[in-house]
């Protein structure tokens, strides 16, 4: 079972610094970021590769270093999307990657469970690994060409209606419009 409070603090810590800072940028704030960006990349990987070693992986969302550096990271590439990192992250494998990454967090646990049951793949191991990634972004890619963006269309034209309705209708008679 996935808990969402155990993660909602990274992104609303991002989220949070990002519109504090992110309209307002200064120059110094975007050179800052521009030269902290690889660093925190590089931290919050050696992170997410030496963290399970000294204490269960779960806990890498408790742990505030980690947390910290992923609120910066959210708030470097708000401010300096020109940077090196902010430039990687707008390519289109990465955007593509943010795209599907919904459905990377709710399906990666089903794929794993799945795969768990296919007897040619070894309990553990590089192929296992490689086809469980492979697997899970399939997976999340079908997800949001099928499910995803058809909700988000609805919801916007849902939202659209809602919009016109309010300035050409109720709201003109108001005077609102």
């Amino acid at each position: 079972v996935i808990d969402i409070r155990r993660y909602l603090h990274l992104f609303l810590g991002g989220v949070f610094l990002a519109y504090c800072f992110g309209p307002a940028a200064n120059s110094r704030l975007v050179r800052a970021f521009s030269v902290a960006l690889p660093i925190l990349a590089l931290y919050y990987l050696a992170a997410f590769l030496t963290i399970p070693l000294m204490y269960p992986q779960g806990l890498v969302y408790s742990d505030l270093a980690t947390c910290a550096i992923c609120a910066a990271l959210v708030l470097g590439v708000t401010v300096a999307p020109e940077s090196r990192v902010g430039k990687l992250l707008g390519t289109p494998l990465f955007v593509w990657l943010g795209e599907v990454s919904f459905g990377i967090y709710l399906l990666h646990r089903i794929v794993q469970w799945v795969i768990a049951r296919v007897d040619f793949l070894e309990e553990t191991g590089v192929l296992r690994i490689a086809f469980t990634i492979a697997a899970t972004l399939i997976a999340a890619h079908l997800a949001n060409v099928f499910v995803e963006k058809p909700a988000r269309d609805i919801v916007r034209r849902w939202g659209n209606k809602a919009n016109s309705n309010w300035r050409g209708g109720r709201a003109a008679e108001r005077g609102f419009s």
